[in-house]
């Protein structure tokens, strides 16, 4: 029997958001990480690396945020690059907002939610940890019995693996996995891709996986919990992000 998680009823604090010239509503959760910042500062969290990302984009470019949490980098990405998006966020509790977030902006168009769970495999999976007042902190584990379903990343994008161009991961040390389910991503888009690598077992994991696709890591820390830029071999570089 697939069990299934319980959410809370969600408790809307709406903020307004100004970022290179664009305003748009983000509703975050009261007493959060993440939520108390940007109602603190009316700036998206971690804008040093949304400024970077952004001047990495096209119009109509295609990224993928894989752990996209209440959509804070979503909307950026959409409404400061004018990029289409897709957020995979699995958390029942972050989806509420996520899907708030996208509706309060007008966002279906050029925002795709998919709530699921990416890895190496596909199966179910479970909220494996919760950090109370940090709902961006939240891990998923592979599980049975789990009321989440998990997919490899190939196979939710189906036939736009070949036409990403940055791949945000932030999944709480499960990023080589997801890594291990987007081969086909990576070998057919060559893409940009942003992670989140707490320590430095971590960031050499990754480099492992990626360097046999001819990615390296750029040495710039591109946020508070470290996340590093990989770029394919023979893409220029760009310039270095503005540190916070």
């Amino acid at each position: 029997m697939v069990t299934t998680a319980r959410v809370p009823t969600p408790d809307f604090h709406e903020t307004s958001v100004e970022f290179c010239g664009t305003r748009w509503a983000l509703a975050v959760p009261a007493n959060d990480h993440i939520g108390s910042i940007v109602e603190r500062t009316h700036v998206p969290y971690e804008a040093d690396l949304l400024h970077f990302t952004c001047s990495l984009l096209q119009p109509n470019d295609l990224v993928v945020d894989v752990g996209a949490n209440i959509g804070n980098h979503s909307l950026c990405w959409a409404m400061s690059a004018h990029s289409r998006v897709i957020s995979i966020e699995p958390n029942p509790a972050a989806l509420v907002y996520l899907r708030r977030n996208v509706e309060l902006n007008a966002m279906a168009e050029h925002i795709h939610i998919e709530p699921v769970a990416v890895g190496a495999a596909t199966g179910r999976a479970e909220i494996a940890n919760v950090v109370p007042g940090n709902l961006g902190a939240t891990s998923i584990a592979q599980s049975p019995l789990g009321e989440i379903i998990l997919r490899r990343l190939d196979d939710v994008l189906g036939p736009a693996t070949p036409h990403v161009k940055l791949l945000k991961i932030d999944v709480e040390g499960a990023e080589p996995q997801v890594l291990a389910g987007a081969v086909r991503t990576i070998e057919q888009s060559h893409p940009l891709i942003v992670a989140e690598a707490g320590t430095l077992a971590e960031a050499r994991a990754i480099d492992e996986i990626l360097f046999e696709y001819g990615y390296r890591r750029e040495p710039h820390n591109l946020a508070a919990t470290p996340t590093y830029l990989w770029r394919p071999s023979g893409q220029s570089n760009a310039p270095a992000p503005r540190q916070a």
